[in-house]
């Protein structure tokens, strides 16, 4: 579960996330606006299409455009799984006026981490760069590798990040959310810092290393070599395509 009220502040951290929330809001709210002046000219009568896409637009898979930017996934408080359309549609209400100014000092002059949108919706922002770990998922350091048996279907769907009932194209999805994140041409012009940090998210997003079918290297430190960081993360995509393969079977 992720509870964010039990969580102690980091206060320099914690600005920096709303920093990054507010410009990935930026982003949402300025496609959403360029939206619709084109179809306020072209087409007005399907105003109600712009309105509905901006306020579910969290349901995307992957996350909307501006938190995909910056690295920011809103998902379920309680469960950790990807944020449902009506809960979309539920936090994102309240950023219209007058109480997204309301919101806005909130988020951005307390300690607070989660606004009233995600309370009332019960979910949470997700940090992609500086995730922690949380109850539900198996907290053993990423680089020692599972004892238990684990079934087959239970590490694909991990690594996928799927729930499990979750149908065919939702898995194609996150494939395709993976691999436009991961693969060698995504990360072909990355830094060394860049290509840890894609390490690090790795490791969160799947803890069975010891998996038959599904096996990947230990993280490697932040010292390793780039060849090291890219052979990590190129076992990541060699995984992440066998079990996308044994889901779909």
């Amino acid at each position: 579960m992720i509870d964010p009220s039990q969580q102690t502040i980091n206060r320099p951290l914690h600005d920096a996330v709303v920093q990054r929330r507010m410009a990935a809001q930026a982003i949402d709210v300025g496609i959403a606006l360029l939206a619709g002046i084109v179809v306020a000219f072209t087409m007005p009568s399907l105003w109600f299409l712009v309105v509905g896409a901006f306020l579910a637009k969290d349901a995307i898979p992957g996350a909307s455009p501006g938190k995909c930017r910056f690295r920011l996934k809103v998902v379920e408080a309680q469960t950790g799984k990807r944020c449902s359309i009506a809960a979309s549609i539920l936090r994102n209400l309240t950023l219209m006026p007058p109480v997204c100014v309301a919101e806005a000092l909130i988020l951005g002059l307390s300690a607070e981490t989660t606004r009233l949108g995600d309370r009332l919706a019960g979910t949470c922002v997700k940090d992609l760069i500086e995730q922690p770990r949380t109850a539900g998922v198996n907290t053993t350091a990423a680089n020692e590798p599972q004892t238990e048996t684990v079934p087959l279907e239970v590490a694909a769907r991990q690594i996928l990040c799927v729930d499990d009932d979750a149908d065919d194209e939702t898995i194609e999805d996150a494939f395709w959310d993976f691999a436009e994140r991961y693969s060698p041409d995504a990360t072909r012009d990355f830094t060394d810092d860049e290509f840890y940090r894609c390490c690090r998210e790795l490791s969160e997003r799947y803890t069975f290393t010891g998996v038959r079918g599904l096996e990947v290297p230990p993280l490697p430190p932040e010292d390793a070599s780039p060849e090291e960081k890219r052979a990590y993360v190129n076992a990541f995509v060699v995984a992440v395509n066998r079990a996308r393969d044994m889901l779909l079977m």
